[in-house]
């Protein structure tokens, strides 16, 4: 446990509150909420199967198959054709509350060979985070937009990461492409830490705080003029 049973109940209740939230707010783009859980999905399918945790991996190729099979009808294949069903938070958050829920299941318990878990080092329990790190990016950036705007986080409008990219010139699904390579490029990394070297977890570190600040950077000027409270 970290910090003992209750600090680690406390801090698995809030990791899971904190994804179900990022994954609910990623659903306000055709094709961007089930794409980037599908990606997450798979990262923590094959982290399962490396710690030959054989039940959560078939779990979660259930839920990669069934968010696979979903953007076959949400994902903006075309610009003319819009997607025929939708994620909703009936979606949504079930998706986040399993992403969660197995991410913690295989970050913190020890498989028969304890070689391969991703928590036999003290930076393998970052797995989750760095997998899931542009859902949860999306999700602070706009919560603190809000609250700078004196508005309830909760409160939908068109300040998240993906209109931002709109603003700025791409298309939907150019943003949702990007996104989604934002999100491959993390999980990739968060696959590879648990195992990874002291050495090589740095690197791993870096890459993913790189990836988010230089696109923190680039987002400079749409931010500061969301902080005034302009919202189109």
């Amino acid at each position: 446990h970290v910090g003992g049973p209750w600090l680690s109940v406390a801090l698995s209740a809030t990791f899971m509150v904190a994804i179900m939230n990022a994954v609910n707010f990623l659903d306000n783009m055709d094709g961007l909420a089930g794409g980037v859980s599908f990606i997450a999905a798979a990262a923590f399918c094959t982290a399962a199967c490396i710690s030959r945790q054989w039940a959560t991996a078939a779990v979660l190729a259930l839920l990669a198959g069934g968010l696979l099979g979903f953007l076959v009808f949400n994902f903006p294949w075309r610009a003319t054709r819009p997607a025929r069903i939708f994620m909703g938070d009936g979606g949504s958050l079930p998706v986040g509350f399993l992403l969660a829920a197995l991410a913690i299941q295989i970050t913190f318990t020890a498989p028969d060979d304890p070689e391969y878990a991703l928590g036999a080092r003290w930076y393998g329990v970052l797995t989750p985070l760095v997998i899931l790190a542009v859902p949860l990016y999306d999700s602070v950036i706009v919560t603190l937009l809000r609250l700078g705007q004196g508005k309830s986080p909760m409160v939908g409008d068109h300040q998240h990461f993906s209109h931002r990219l709109v603003m700025r010139g791409l298309s939907s699904r150019g943003a949702v492409l990007l996104i989604c390579a934002l999100a491959t490029t993390c999980g990739i990394g968060g696959l590879l830490l648990g195992t990874a070297a002291p050495w090589q977890a740095v690197l791993i570190g870096a890459q993913t705080i790189m990836v988010l600040l230089t696109v923190a950077v680039l987002e400079q000027p749409m931010l500061a003029q969301m902080r005034t409270g302009v919202d189109r």
